[in-house]
């Protein structure tokens, strides 16, 4: 039992740790009155520039030859960005619950 809890404990902590340093990397975000804000034009260009926004342009001659499969990979990172919490910088998935 008290394994369990140790092991509960721990996972928090590296989830609020993980949480903190993600936070902190986010360009967008300021205090004002301790309470933290979300600065829109630079939330703007931060998703503009994001990587999964920036991939390379295919040309007709690539997509014609390329196979065509479902790209769930594509999918998903579409999915993250347009589900994402900008305080936080990643989907909340633990709200939906």
């Amino acid at each position: 039992m008290k394994r369990f809890l140790y092991t509960q404990i721990l996972i928090a902590g590296i989830v609020l740790f993980n949480v903190n340093v993600i936070a902190q990397d986010l360009p967008y975000l300021y205090t004002e009155n301790g309470e933290v804000k979300i600065d829109r034009e630079k939330y703007g260009e931060y998703l503009r520039n994001h990587p999964y926004n920036n991939r390379k342009h295919i040309s007709k001659a690539e997509l014609k030859a390329m196979n065509k499969q479902d790209r769930p990979d594509l999918a998903w990172e579409q999915e993250f960005l347009r589900t994402a919490d900008p305080k936080t910088g990643r989907p909340m998935s633990e709200r939906l619950w």
